[in-house]
């Protein structure tokens, strides 16, 4: 810990060193690349330890005195899979290698680092998030993202209160949900109990939606309570399970946690497979994980000469093959998947219940016949959230049927949807501006939509009336 604090520190202060390679394990050619910002070239490994020249590379807006060696490089695939992003552990860096162009470039315009050692990366609808981490000799539990518009990372405000602090547990993006897990982590301030990590025992998600925390559940799993007795371990994260693999005499163990059923497997590895991993952890260069797949490399003696073997199995294989160890977490006493469930169906069927009457009925609530179903559900949704804040810019995602495109495609649905409905309104109702955009008490500078005051009473006399 104290030697990860130093690395923070360091990062404040001039280098003149020059970066010699940044290495990453590529999640969609599953090899190895590597950057020599010398030689401006980018090598893959073709075989273990085994490199040769992919290209030469241009270099854009990058500086070598701000690149350390000795960092990891985080690599993401947004929804173009030429392009990765490279993300600089321990600073807020984000550079992005174009495989077409074979260009190097950095794209974020940040300063300050050092707060997010070992924080959890990934993509969330081709935005970039960081998640919790280490720095400044303390653990955080800050939930960032990365603006395109202004190349800086800002922070997202939750409804609630965040779990103490998110490192080193149980912490992933749950794409199908729009979800993140976090749970089982340590907290640690210099300032704080004598300079000890405590461990938080809570499983906790967060809604992107919601924009809120919800607590699972307490984590009572006894072999998971074991391997947080120490601070060094390293819980890999699939998309669907968390993975984690440790020795335990006579062999090494591997287990599988799934949080979406509240499930944890273990499975042995009797026929000796991989190496023995010692206290420190396992090095990520020779063993990581890719989908469904776990690649490890072991050193194999035998005469004349010693090899290494290079390990790739199934991790849904391994989980037939585990042992049922018990539950994840035992619940707070509410089933959330269960209500969440409940209602999503409820609002399912008041939808189609509704859009089956407006069609029977399209004058009932003001909604004239020059207005298609989906412009009378958004109007419909106008008037119901007329009183809140208005509508955010999720639920009209939802509303287009856009959650699944990029960014930029789904700005530009739905500049184009409610430019084609604000002069519908203006003509059908003779008020000027129909639809409102106010800024959001969460974030000023997102912007909801609201009903004009003077049309939302218009349209509630015609219920009123009806």
């Amino acid at each position: 810990m104290r030697t990860l604090s130093l690395l923070c520190l360091l990062l404040f202060s001039p280098f003149t060193i020059k970066a010699i390679t940044l290495k990453w394990v590529d999640e969609v050619d599953r090899c190895a690349y590597r950057i020599d910002t010398q030689k401006k070239i980018i090598e893959k490994e073709t075989r273990l330890g085994i490199w040769e020249v992919f290209g030469n590379i241009n270099l854009l807006n990058v500086d070598e005195k701000e690149i350390l060696p000795s960092n990891d490089i985080i690599c993401l695939t947004p929804s173009n899979k030429s392009i990765r992003y490279l993300l600089v552990d321990c600073t807020n860096q984000v550079y992005q290698f174009d495989f077409k162009g074979l260009n190097f470039e950095r794209i974020d315009k940040t300063y300050y680092r050092g707060y997010n050692c070992q924080s959890i990366r990934f993509i969330r609808k081709d935005t970039l998030y960081c998640v919790g981490g280490y720095g400044c000799f303390r653990t955080n539990n800050l939930l960032t993202y990365f603006q395109n518009e202004t190349k800086e990372w800002d922070a997202i405000n939750s409804l609630n209160n965040p779990p103490i602090s998110i490192h080193k547990g149980l912490n992933g993006y749950y794409k199908e949900r729009d979800i993140f897990f976090s749970g089982l982590n340590y907290y640690y301030s210099d300032a704080e109990n004598n300079g000890n990590f405590i461990n938080d025992f809570g499983m906790n998600e967060y809604s992107f939606r919601d924009k809120k925390w919800t607590t699972l559940g307490k984590i009572t799993n006894p072999a998971l309570l074991k391997i947080v007795e120490t601070p060094n371990r390293v819980f890999d994260w699939n998309g669907k399970y968390f993975v984690i693999r440790v020795y335990e005499a006579p062999n090494n163990k591997i287990f599988i946690i799934d949080p979406v059923k509240n499930e944890v497997f273990k499975w042995e590895d009797k026929k000796r497979l991989f190496e023995p991993i010692s206290d420190a952890g396992k090095d990520s260069k020779k063993e990581y994980i890719i989908g469904d797949s776990l690649y490890s490399s072991k050193l194999v003696t035998t005469a004349p000469q010693n090899y290494v073997s290079k390990q790739v199995v199934s991790l849904e294989q391994l989980k037939k093959e585990a042992t049922f160890i018990g539950k994840v977490y035992e619940s707070s006493g509410v089933n959330y998947w269960l209500i969440s469930s409940i209602i999503a169906a409820i609002i399912i069927v008041c939808a189609v219940f509704y859009l089956k009457r407006s069609k029977a009925k399209p004058k009932e609530f003001g909604l004239s016949d020059k207005l298609d179903d989906i412009e009378k559900a958004m109007l419909a949704i106008l008037i119901q959230n007329h009183h809140a804040e208005g509508i955010d810019t999720e639920q009209i995602n939802t509303l287009l049927q856009v959650n699944n495109k990029t960014i930029e495609n789904q700005r530009k649905v739905r500049h184009d949807f409610i430019k084609a409905l604000t002069p519908k309104l203006a003509l059908i109702y003779g008020i000027e501006e129909p639809i409102e955009k106010i800024p959001s008490s969460i974030d000023k500078r997102i912007f909801n939509y609201k009903l004009n005051n003077e049309l939302y009473k218009k349209v509630t006399n015609q219920v009123s009336k009806t």
